[in-house]
């Protein structure tokens, strides 16, 4: 087999195996409202929250860790410790599910990235609607193997949100 059909034979394995396995962006604004904050709390943890708090935060959100903060005030006897839980100034909420896109493992050039599918949910903390999902596939670290791309997935969430929100 000659080098052009090698490399037709892997352009053609890209498609068939990589390409079904990507979603489009699908953003579903579920409820009418008026932003009344950029500041956020994460509802879930994933390995992946540090990335997209980073994502986030480099479009002007604020991410916050914890949804509310404690403070000791005393401390009684048998160790006992009274706190008070001061309310978060965040009013909404995002979690991100995410699972391995089909047909594909990790990256080829073994940086630890990933091909996923992910879904980010934002809610109204105070109302506990569902405000917007946003659905998108990508990588999880740039540069990744074969795949073009010049954003993450979770810049492509952070700037899907952006323009829904900001």
């Amino acid at each position: 087999m000659n080098l052009s059909k090698i490399y037709l034979l892997c352009l053609v394995m890209f498609c068939v195996l990589l390409l079904p396995s990507c979603t489009s962006l699908q953003v579903e604004k579920l409820q009418e409202f008026e932003p009344t904050s950029n500041s956020f709390v994460f509802l879930s943890r994933t390995r992946w929250d540090p990335k997209l708090r980073v994502a986030l935060q480099k479009n002007g959100f604020k991410v916050k860790r914890f949804a509310s903060q404690s403070t000791v005030v005393g401390e009684g006897q048998n160790q006992e410790i009274a706190r008070i839980y001061n309310e978060s100034d965040a009013r909404y909420g995002i979690e991100l599910f995410w699972s391995q896109a089909p047909a594909s493992n990790s990256c080829i050039n073994g940086n630890g990235g990933y091909l996923i599918n992910a879904t980010l949910q934002v809610s109204d903390i105070q109302t506990n609607e569902v405000l917007i999902v946003i659905e998108n596939s990508g990588v999880t670290h740039l540069p990744c193997g074969l795949w073009i791309s010049n954003e993450t997935i979770f810049e492509k969430l952070s700037n899907a949100l952006k323009q829904y929100w900001i």
